[in-house]
């Protein structure tokens, strides 16, 4: 289940609840609880139960573990008798005495396990005294230290049933194990860890999850982790299909509070989903453009539609009694959905091929689709009688610079075999022409939010979901009164296009977390009039972490140095580690923070966070690209500096993070949003970071393409800026790196 196919992820049982001697109780859950915990670890593990062994067939076991792998991932778990001795705890087994020399010392059992050549390793002590064991921890990680293993990559945790001067309840540790496995915690803050978009848990995830929900005194686990834990296990709440969420109503929600119903976020525009659902329906192949400036609901219009084609969205919406006055589209009616946020042609390719493939339009390949394999692709699917898929292409504006490409490269042309409903802002093509609108649809768009009447629909739909949201908050507030402030100041701003369902949504969790009294003087006066202003109120009167060390400058600066590093993703957003690479860069003045740090950025302004998934892991991204833009002004690009002067910093973050992963034996494709975007990140640091790449790709050949394409993309940006001699460097590279791949990869050759 680790993140690389070619690891081996291996559990270890050992239950012993029947004794010889008759002084040694029988434990009837040990055995049990070992077996129903390997069944809960699934298919992926090899896994290996001795059931009330004696000591020769435990020693015999544990020796077998040495030099099995190298990587990857050991589970062991021990249930049944432990008893304290001068050197340390030792485990019973069915033919073990009481004199303090029998049975397997834990450090031994720990020291057979390390030499496994496991990278990842958790043992579970489930036996009286077993507190005494957590030094196994140190031994283990000063065996591991030996192997030929990355040292930045390796772990070991111990969690033990109890301190070591407590016994142990017979089951009541293998009871909880098993809930947290079947079910996930139930802290909120533990389940945004335990993501629906994470397809595994982390060792040291299980351990913390159990320690901080643990409510029984009749005894205390305890748990001691060293080095830097990975993904190990499978994720109970892994939901494959789940949709984005902001991390606020995630939290909410989890925490027992009353969530939302999605349709008082479609309150009217009734219409324009109609029109969407009408387009979806007809299955003509082409393109239909919704437009709109910032925060008019381009991508909540179109959500809305891939929501109900969802199976799992749909389900949560009938079953909470969900109704709507616009037309259903019908389950499973759109066939793939992107988020065009940094991608570039072939990488968008790629995402939609991959859910072509998942629901059965196109046939698997073991190689990357390129833009022109997936229309080839799919011309002869269409052709051959199958209907015209949905693709929806969500925010192609933000795709930073390649919308053009998106548009004319892969867009337009999988229209003539696809029906393609994109959202975008219209943007100006450099050097003159026809918009990005206009190049999608010279009739223009099919959804103009921005049209007058449109506009006065949107502030009526407006001011009737703040109205409904704030209803029965708090008797001292009136739902209308805030309602038709924020209408008034919607019509007022920019001619009434200025965000205003991002605006409204707000300020409604906003009111909802800290109402007004609107019978009060100047209450108006704390209702945010512009995204900007609840943001930065928000931001102002965050409060400082309890129990969490940050690093210095100040809980807000820290805030700051976090979502600045969050606006830096490509995609659906980045991953934890990832994020917390780019948020550690030695550019960044706060020193280190850790994953306690983001947990308490997402507990404080989870509003403005959304939590997606790509590639099996969960991801967070800015609820929006002006929030975004408000945090960190984006980068422009100029003659005197043609390359971003932070990216280089961040590119050797990620290429560091990158190599320890791949040297401990992961496929390069398995740590997703490296696999994707790294290249993005070296080309926005130029040379440079296209030479980072290259080291890396060196030992990774798999990478070569990524050198490639970073290198085309830096040759652009020389190019655009008049520096010949230095684009034909780089494209010259990088050409000699496609034909050498196109000489055994046909797919490179376009």
């Amino acid at each position: 289940m680790t993140e690389g196919a070619g690891l081996v992820e291996r559990f270890v049982g050992v239950g012993v609840g029947a004794y010889d001697q008759a002084r040694h109780v029988a434990l009837p859950h040990a055995v049990p609880d070992v077996t129903a915990f390997a069944q809960l670890l699934g298919a992926g593990f090899v896994r290996t139960v001795l059931a009330d062994p004696d000591e020769g067939a435990v020693r015999a076991g544990l020796r077998g573990l040495a030099g099995g792998q190298s990587g990857g991932v050991l589970v062991l778990l021990w249930a049944g008798h432990g008893i304290g001795s001068p050197s340390g705890l030792r485990l019973l087994a069915c033919d073990s005495g009481s004199g303090p020399a029998e049975g397997v010392g834990a450090a031994d059992v720990a020291g057979y396990c390390a030499a496994s050549g496991a990278s990842q390793l958790l043992l579970i002590l489930d036996t009286c005294f077993s507190g005494e064991g957590l030094s196994a921890a140190t031994v283990a990680a000063e065996v591991l230290q030996q192997l030929p293993l990355e040292a930045n990559r390796l772990w070991v945790g111990v969690l033990t049933s109890c301190m070591a001067v407590e016994t142990a309840q017979d089951g009541l540790l293998g009871e909880r194990l098993r809930a947290l496995l079947a079910s996930g915690p139930a802290d909120p803050v533990l389940r945004l860890r335990w993501s629906v978009h994470n397809r595994l848990i982390r060792g040291d995830d299980l351990c913390d999850a159990l320690i901080k929900e643990w409510r029984d005194d009749r005894q205390s686990p305890q748990f001691l982790g060293r080095g830097s834990a990975l993904w190990m296990m499978p994720n109970p709440l892994f939901d494959a299909g789940a949709p984005e969420q902001v991390v606020e109503h995630l939290l909410r929600a989890a925490r027992g509070g009353a969530r939302e119903e999605e349709q008082s976020w479609f309150t009217g525009r009734t219409a324009q989903v109609n029109q969407v659902v009408g387009w979806v329906r007809a299955r003509r192949p082409g393109v239909y453009v919704v437009t709109g400036s910032a925060g008019t609901g381009k991508s909540a219009i179109t959500g809305r539609v891939v929501s109900l084609s969802n199976p799992h969205e749909r389900g949560r919406l009938l079953t909470e009694g969900g109704s709507w006055e616009h037309e259903d589209p019908g389950e499973r009616s759109v066939q793939a959905h992107v988020h065009a946020r940094g991608l570039r042609v072939d990488q968008a390719a790629e995402l939609i091929a991959g859910q072509l493939v998942a629901c059965g339009v196109l046939a698997a390949q073991e190689s990357r689709r390129n833009a022109a394999e997936l229309i080839g692709q799919l011309q002869r699917v269409v052709e051959a009688g199958a209907d015209a898929p949905v693709v929806v292409v969500d925010g192609l504006d933000e795709s930073r610079g390649e919308a053009f490409a998106l548009a004319e490269e892969l867009v337009l042309r999988l229209s003539r075999f696809a029906v393609v409903v994109v959202s975008t802002r219209d943007l100006p093509r450099l050097g003159g022409g026809a918009g990005l609108v206009s190049t999608l649809d010279p009739d223009g768009a099919g959804i103009d939010l921005d049209a007058p009447d449109v506009l006065e629909g949107t502030r009526r739909d407006v001011v009737d979901y703040v109205a409904a949201r704030l209803a029965g908050v708090d008797p001292a507030m009136d739902p209308a009164m805030v309602a038709a402030q924020v209408g008034a100041g919607i019509a007022a701003e920019h001619g009434g296009t200025g965000r205003p369902f991002l605006l409204a949504r707000l300020v409604a969790d906003q009111l909802s977390a800290v109402p007004v009294d609107t019978q009060s003087p100047g209450w108006g006066d704390r209702v945010a009039g512009s995204v900007e202003q609840a943001f930065d109120n928000d931001l102002a009167a965050i409060s400082a972490p309890s129990g969490i060390q940050l690093p210095g400058g100040g809980h807000v600066a820290v805030a700051r140095v976090l979502l600045a590093a969050l606006t830096r993703g490509y995609g659906a957003g980045l991953p934890e580690e990832e994020w917390l690479a780019i948020a550690n860069t030695a550019d960044t003045p706060i020193g280190d923070v850790d994953r306690d740090g983001l947990s308490w950025l997402l507990d404080q302004l989870g509003r403005y966070i959304v939590q997606d998934g790509e590639g099996g892991s969960a991801v967070y991204r800015m609820a929006h690209q002006s929030l975004a833009d408000h945090i960190r002004a984006p980068f422009r690009t100029s003659y005197r500096q043609v390359f971003d002067p932070a990216a280089p910093a961040i590119t050797a973050a990620l290429a560091s993070l990158y190599r320890a992963r791949l040297d401990t034996g992961q496929e390069a494709e398995r740590p997703a949003y490296l696999w994707r975007y790294l290249w993005r990140h070296a080309a926005d640091a130029g040379p440079d970071g296209v030479d980072m790449l290259r080291h890396l790709a060196d030992g990774h050949r798999p990478l070569v393409p990524d050198v490639a394409s970073a290198g085309l993309l830096t040759a652009e940006r020389f190019r655009e800026w008049g520096y010949r001699q230095q684009a034909l460097g780089a494209t010259e590279e990088a050409v000699g790196l496609y034909r050498e791949l196109a000489a055994t990869k046909p797919a490179f050759l376009p």
